[in-house]
């Protein structure tokens, strides 16, 4: 069993920086995984993935928005069968 934390990042303050991290990984020869723009809960960015010795993974991340979640909907139709209602999104930090 492994025991640890399953990854790791960093959040950069802009779309620079983050090409700046990319960049130190590819000529490091680091393995990247590059996620380009996507959603992950509550948040909308612009990331990518590498692997250290460790082989703990590591986000470098920028995030570029939020995205609505249940409790932010304008309306929910209480009414409407359970499996008709939209669901809430795991907190970030939980997937983490």
């Amino acid at each position: 069993m492994r025991r640890g934390p399953d990854d790791l990042g960093f959040q950069t303050d802009g779309l620079v920086e983050l090409a700046e991290l990319k960049a130190r990984a590819e000529s490091a020869d680091m393995a990247l995984l590059d996620d380009g723009e996507t959603s992950c809960c509550d948040a909308s960015s612009e990331e990518h993935w590498v692997a250290d010795p460790q082989r703990i993974a590591w986000e470098h991340f920028h995030t570029l928005g939020d995205i609505p979640v249940v409790s932010e909907a304008a309306s929910i139709d209480a009414s409407a069968p359970a499996a008709a209602r939209p669901r809430r999104a795991a907190s970030r930090s939980a997937s983490r």
